[in-house]
């Protein structure tokens, strides 16, 4: 959710829309495999990029999001 109007600032990493947003891709583009990178996350100073791919096979749409996680203390 991103609704800073009341406070509620934007995702660090949001893997759900990057995952959509490479299904979209490919099913609007034509094309058999859409492979990108969102990068999230720079105004809360925590930048972060969320890896998508989305490929057509004989069920449909198949789509896998990964990234690199590193865990911080909170400050």
């Amino acid at each position: 959710m991103f609704a800073p109007a009341i406070s509620v600032d934007e995702d660090v990493a949001n893997a759900n829309s990057t995952g959509c947003l490479a299904a979209h891709l490919l099913d609007t583009t034509g094309a058999q495999t859409v492979v990108i990178e969102v990068e999230q996350g720079d105004a809360l100073g925590r930048p972060a990029s969320v890896l998508a791919s989305a490929r057509r096979g004989p069920a449909g749409i198949t789509t896998r999001v990964g990234g690199l996680a590193v865990v911080r203390d909170g400050n």
